[in-house]
């Protein structure tokens, strides 16, 4: 199907620069509710989440599973679906994750020139 000159097409998305794709270990609180004993008890427990860093302050860590844009000509536009904020002082690990061409997918710890 070829289009015409006088035919409306929408324009080609724009999705700002690549996403930063985060594993993070984290821990959250935990609620029993049957009888156990006090060994088989935990009051943490730890959780494994993966998704595009949205954003990161002090406070909290802000992933994503869905990223796509918006039929906009301005560069940020851009939406999110299904987004988790973890506050910071639940978060134990954050690696970076990567597809590096001829190596596959490389996970690495972050240092503060990365982040």
């Amino acid at each position: 199907m070829t289009h015409s000159q006088n035919e409306l097409r929408r324009p080609e998305p724009v999705l700002p620069s690549p996403p930063k794709l985060v594993y993070v270990k984290w821990i959250d609180a935990r609620q029993e509710s049957g009888p156990y004993l006090q060994h088989e008890m935990s009051s943490v427990m730890l959780i494994e989440s993966a998704g595009i860093l949205i954003e990161q302050t002090d406070e909290c860590l802000s992933l994503a599973d869905d990223r796509w844009p918006d039929w906009s000509e301005a560069e940020q536009d851009h939406s999110y679906r299904e987004i988790m904020h973890i506050p910071m002082e639940c978060v134990r690990d954050v690696q970076f994750i990567e597809f590096v061409r001829g190596h596959g997918v490389v996970a690495y710890t972050p240092t503060a020139a990365t982040v």
